[in-house]
């Protein structure tokens, strides 16, 4: 019943709100509301961020940052820290919403700073501009064996989103020899991020063949 009025059997109300501990306005259940619900508790998960991440299409350069980052990149959330906002699922989508066109560092940075935090939103925008720095695709592509590798980590995680954007079924055999020239770790996020984007619709072609039977003991769950 809500009120007087009966709902469908099959109908179940799902609620969701904060931890006490979060100090967000939470109001604490009594015993006896809390004894007559399931309580479920959520935690933030990397994978799941990027799945839901390529599946609304966000911003690149937001995928390639959070795949630097990791967990720590999915949020920030610090209960006692009073800044005005954090970086979390939720301001990083509105993030990806205002990074429709490109926009000068004096006007991006305030505005990152503003939307996932200054803190998140300094590095970030600082990661941002490493994407000037990297290899061209078309340059990759056109001499795969010896074009320019990045030494940097972070500017090989940037590469990670842009190759994984790239492949085609075309170029498949160009984009994997000059991804078997990264450190192991930067090949593994391409070719996770290539099927969270993707599918597996290159696990199978025979440019890729050779790698997976290299990596063969390492690649459960990435391929």
């Amino acid at each position: 019943m809500i009120g007087l009025r009966k709902i469908h059997p099959l109908a179940y109300i799902v609620g969701c709100g904060n931890l006490e501990t979060d100090n967000a306005v939470v109001e604490p259940l009594s015993t006896a509301l809390a004894s007559r619900v399931i309580h479920i508790n959520l935690h933030n998960d990397l994978d799941c961020f990027l799945n839901i991440a390529y599946e609304r299409k966000f911003n690149q350069k937001i995928i390639a940052y959070i795949t630097w980052k990791g967990l720590a990149g999915v949020t920030n959330f610090d209960p006692s820290n009073q800044a005005d906002t954090y970086a979390c699922a939720r301001t990083w989508e509105f993030m990806s919403d205002l990074m429709v066109k490109d926009m000068p560092d004096e006007e991006f940075t305030p505005l990152a700073a503003g939307t996932i935090g200054e803190a998140m939103g300094l590095e970030f925008s600082s990661f941002c501009s490493i994407y000037l720095d990297l290899p061209s695709i078309p340059a990759i592509l056109a001499n795969p064996d010896t074009h320019f590798v990045p030494d940097r980590p972070d500017i090989q995680y940037a590469l990670t989103s842009a190759l994984s954007g790239a492949v085609r079924p075309d170029n498949i055999g160009e984009i994997i020899t000059y991804l078997s020239r990264l450190p192991a770790e930067i090949q593994m996020f391409t070719i996770r991020m290539m099927n969270m984007q993707h599918g597996t619709v290159f696990s199978s072609h025979p440019a890729f063949m050779p790698w997976v039977r290299k990596f063969s003991a390492y690649i459960n769950g990435a391929v």
